[in-house]
């Protein structure tokens, strides 16, 4: 009930799963028969309007075998798109351009991925909660155990934009576990990775990636800027959803090291192909490695990340990329090594369909699976520990972010049966066997599994498994709520309290009634409901929290995506206030034993003002549990 719209986030649609193409023998891979399937994919998704448009290079064999770009680039100029001439905005494919300088810079002995990151830093530090220090090695690896943050990440225009160390400095989020333990993506780390390439190179970020980059590779017209006027150059629009296809409005990031990279196919297929030869004008061999080699993982069976890229498995064939998901774009590039295989992939519509149904159709045909031995199920474990909601563990736990994130990747676990754990995620319904404690398998994807992990007492606290955007793979950790934190109870039940504490303000129409009807008969209603310091009280209650209602939370549910620009300005000044209300609660609690002590109005009125004094106290402690009650943003 309080929550029904808030950050729009990844979406996940109904699976295709089965392919409406069908070419030639699995063995048989030409160039020719991967160019006509590819075309195929690309023009029956235009047809259908599940894209606007896109672009692809695809790398067999030693050489590109694809390069081509489709459909429209910007529907309201009719601007057909190029491979060589269309900029598209790619959002984290960036983080490996952040990675290949951290690198470069450790290659010189500017930079060491184990310092820790304090040593560099000038203006600011990082406080970790335990002895050991935030590295750089963590920071690539998304498991510095920082909390995620939302609010105030980008701006509407380009110019508004923070120097990287000034925003940095003021909105560093702070840590939630200590560095190493746990996979949590998180753009703030790349932000501080990349400030560090400020700091000791003396340069600002992007003119460093200029010049040991973009310059290097010959990317001609890659940037991070929206203004660019190379003549022929234009950029791609994105678009919110298919067959309207809404335009989206362009975002800036303060985070430019998080992502922010816009490049033409032509450019992307120059990093594709340095990255599979391994450029020595780039990076040294041992920094490749580190590039393409799995660092950290949350499970022995699960995917993760190497220094830089997230580690992937497309039926059974094992390989490493990024992904970008910026609004309006979706996008990737995946290296196979062992298939002699790399795809660069981007799409002007942040929908995931259309890139799950080209992934999925791409891999039956060309990446067939392999056997896979089905496992013996492990019999001893009680099904019901693993059941209930989970949350996505990206996200702010020190702010009002809190509440928004607790809708953001959640899912629910049901027992299905005897053996099985069924959930709803990528679009389907999902069922998982356990293999070996804390382990499930799924039942018809057998690289994808169910990690779990117990508290001190027992109890099921932590699950990490993969998540599927498109046809890619994104580690991802979750908790397991309390019933008090579950999306059920803050929408159907949570709400009925500050719904009753509202209704104290219908009262003095009651009141007035009444006082009218002494006028005339005096004896009526001789017992006075409530004194008028209780009357005060709960009117003063009532109408401080009215007013944080539909000044705050409502304003903040109905601003949505515009969060990422910031807290509006009425609301943080409505938030100052916050504080009476927790005062005016203790008012209203002492008001609450006077009117039994003094036996005020009749027993139902007394019976009520508990009730209404019980309200307020559940409704003010869920305030203060999802910190709206102070300044948190």
């Amino acid at each position: 009930m309080i929550i029904r719209r808030c950050f729009t986030y990844l979406l996940f649609l109904i699976l295709i799963g089965h392919s409406a193409f069908s070419y030639q023998d699995n063995s048989t891979i030409t160039d020719q028969n991967i160019a006509a399937f590819i075309d195929s994919l690309f023009h029956d998704g235009i047809k259908k309007k599940l894209i606007p448009g896109g672009v692809i290079d695809l790398f067999h064999n030693g050489h590109f075998v694809h390069q081509q770009a489709y459909g429209i680039a910007d529907m309201k100029a009719r601007i057909p798109a190029s491979h060589d001439s269309t900029l598209y905005q790619l959002g984290s494919v960036g983080k490996l351009l952040t990675a290949i300088a951290v690198l470069q810079l450790t290659e010189q002995g500017r930079l060491h991925l184990d310092d820790n990151v304090n040593n560099y830093l000038t203006t600011f530090r990082v406080n970790t909660p335990s002895p050991r220090p935030l590295t750089l090695r963590d920071l690539l690896s998304h498991s510095g155990g920082l909390n995620d943050r939302v609010i105030g990440y980008a701006t509407k225009t380009e110019g508004d934009t923070e120097p990287l160390g000034e925003h940095l400095r003021k909105r560093m989020p702070r840590f939630y576990t200590e560095p190493g333990t746990e996979i949590s993506y998180s753009n703030y780390g790349y932000g501080l990775a990349g400030y560090l390439v400020e700091l000791r190179s003396g340069m600002d970020f992007k003119t460093y990636i200029q010049q040991n980059i973009f310059d290097r590779l010959d990317m001609a017209t890659a940037t991070y800027s929206t203004r660019n006027r190379t003549p022929g150059i234009h950029y791609a629009k994105g678009y919110e959803s298919n067959d309207s296809f809404e335009p989206k409005a362009t975002i800036y990031r303060h985070l430019t090291p998080a992502g922010s990279l816009i490049a033409t196919g032509a450019d992307m297929a120059k990093l594709t192909l340095a990255l599979i030869e391994e450029d020595s004008s780039l990076l040294s061999t041992t920094s490749y490695k580190l590039l393409k080699t799995q660092h950290i993982s949350d499970g022995a069976q699960l995917m993760g990340y190497t220094l830089g890229m997230e580690v992937q498995n497309i039926n059974g064939n094992s390989g490493f990329g990024k992904a970008g998901n910026i609004p309006g774009f979706l996008s990737y590039l995946l290296f196979l090594p062992d298939r002699d295989m790399a795809m660069y992939l981007a799409v002007s519509t942040e929908t995931d369909n259309f890139l799950q149904q080209f992934t999925e159709s791409f891999s039956k045909q060309f990446l067939p699976p392999e056997s896979a031995i089905s496992p013996s199920v492990f019999k001893g474990e009680n099904l019901s520990l693993f059941t209930g909601e989970y949350r996505n563990n990206r996200y702010n736990r020190n702010t009002v972010e809190d509440l928004f994130g607790n809708i953001l990747g959640n899912f629910r676990l049901y027992q299905q049966g005897d053996s099985l754990l069924t959930c709803y995620h990528s679009g389907a319904w999902q069922t998982y066997r356990p293999v070996s404690p804390l382990v499930f398998q799924h039942t018809l994807q057998p690289d994808l599994y169910l990690y779990f992990e117990k508290d001190t007492k027992g109890k099921v606290r932590k699950l990490y498994r993969n998540y599927e955007l498109g046809g890619y793979f994104v580690p991802a950790g979750y908790e397991k709520l309390a019933w008090y934190d579950t999306i059920n109870f803050i929408n159907e039940y949570l709400g009925y309290f500050p719904i009753f504490i509202l209704s104290f303000l219908l009262l003095p129409a009651g009141w007035a009634i009444i006082w009218l009807i002494r006028l005339r008969k005096k004896e009526c209603f001789k017992t006075a409901a409530y004194s008028p310091q209780t009357k005060i009280a709960g009117v003063a209650f009532s109408l401080v929290t009215g007013v944080h209602i539909f000044m705050v939370l409502v304003k903040l549910i109905r601003a949505g995506e515009d969060l990422l620009f910031g807290i509006p300005d009425q609301v943080a000044l409505i938030q100052n206030f916050s504080f009476l209300i927790p005062a005016l609660l203790l008012i209203v609690v002492y008001r609450l034993f006077k009117v039994w002590q003094n036996e005020e109005g009749f027993l139902i009125n007394r019976i009520y003002f508990s009730l209404y004094s019980l309200s307020g106290i559940v409704y003010t402690l869920a305030l203060w549990r999802w910190h709206f009650i102070g300044v948190h943003f």
